[in-house]
């Protein structure tokens, strides 16, 4: 008799009443000796650093019995933690996590990897790609073009998000202002395909070049000059390097008249991180316009175009488009093909 898919739901996780315990201390003590393994392994010739004599010693003695005695206060303190794995209990978004994830983190911590760069972490690095490249394949990008990496929460993923949008955004402005600097000349392609010089564009037109445009132009200046040349002229123009302030008077230095303050959508059910993010990139709080949802708490898509209208008859550039994909409070998936 073949299993049922949903059978496996009663390996995936603890339980309420911890029912696969026994599995999760067996994998968790495997995780533990492997890792111990590997330490002893690692150059068995230089002996053992922490003697018997050391280990026996009063002040190693004292210390484990209080490392021992804050451990169980810390266990004994956990217990009054809210009953996240209960059903009982549903007043946050946070639940259990699988055993997967633990048993994971346990296993990787005890490693202390650190993401920052390949050199420091050559393991969980190429995990951290392998798992960027399925999240992108599974929302429809092509993974070997797309690009990302583990955050420590929705929030910081969130901050990340529009920080790379505002930069992407804003680049084609710094590419233009760096090759009217470098007097070199730079094609862009304009969203309707057709290439024109890119300081012939006005600040309108180059705040909403596709982004794969964009990045294709900073690909072709960056062959236009020597790699530290090309680097110094872009971060003389750029707004991540010289700021909001220096960047405003180089608008209007360049293009006159500037435009309206860009905004960035969001659905009306949007996580209150999104106001924070705003506020702290420097964007602005009330920059952050929020876009009607339906009966079903999914963006309106006839709301948004009407928005998007209005945007283009005031020449206000839409920094970025948050689309919600299982909101915080109804776990509505917003109509992505008609956002």
């Amino acid at each position: 008799m073949n299993a049922l898919p949903c059978e496996a739901l009663a390996a995936w996780f603890l339980g309420p009443g911890g029912e696969n315990a026994e599995l999760l201390e067996t994998l968790a003590a495997e995780a533990i000796r492997e890792h111990v393994a590997w330490r002893r392994d690692l150059h068995p010739e230089d002996g053992a650093v922490l003697s018997t004599e050391r280990l026996a010693a009063a002040g190693a003695a004292r210390a484990r019995a209080t490392l021992t005695r804050e451990f169980r206060d810390l266990l004994l303190t956990l217990k009054r933690d809210v009953p996240f794995p209960s059903g009982r209990y549903l007043g946050h978004m946070v639940g259990e996590q699988t055993l997967a994830a633990q048993l994971g983190y346990l296993a990787a911590m005890l490693y202390n990897p650190n993401n920052v760069a390949a050199e420091a972490s050559p393991v969980t690095s190429c995990m951290e790609r392998e798992v960027s490249e399925q999240l992108a394949a599974m929302i429809g990008y092509a993974p070997q073009q797309a690009w990302g990496h583990l955050t420590s929460g929705g929030t910081i993923a969130n901050f990340e998000a529009l920080w790379i949008a505002r930069s992407i955004r804003y680049h084609g402005v710094a590419l233009a202002l760096a090759s009217a600097r470098a007097r070199v000349a730079l094609a862009v392609h304009l969203p309707n395909g057709r290439p024109q010089q890119i300081t012939d564009l006005s600040l309108w037109q180059l705040l909403n070049l596709a982004p794969h445009d964009t990045l294709d132009a900073d690909a072709a200046f960056h062959h236009l000059l020597p790699p530290g040349e090309a680097h110094a002229v872009l971060e003389a123009h750029s707004l991540a390097a010289i700021g909001y302030q220096d960047y405003g008077r180089q608008l209007a230095a360049s293009y006159g008249d500037a435009l309206p303050a860009g905004v960035v959508l969001v659905a009306s059910t949007a996580h209150y991180s999104w106001e924070k993010i705003t506020r702290a990139l420097g964007i602005g709080g009330r920059c952050l316009v929020r876009v009607p949802v339906d009966a079903h708490a999914r963006m309106d898509p006839g709301a948004l175009w009407e928005i998007l209208q209005g945007c283009a008859a005031e020449w206000t550039p839409v920094l970025a488009l948050v689309s919600v994909c299982g909101s915080t409070e109804e776990g509505a998936v917003d109509q992505l093909d008609q956002v």
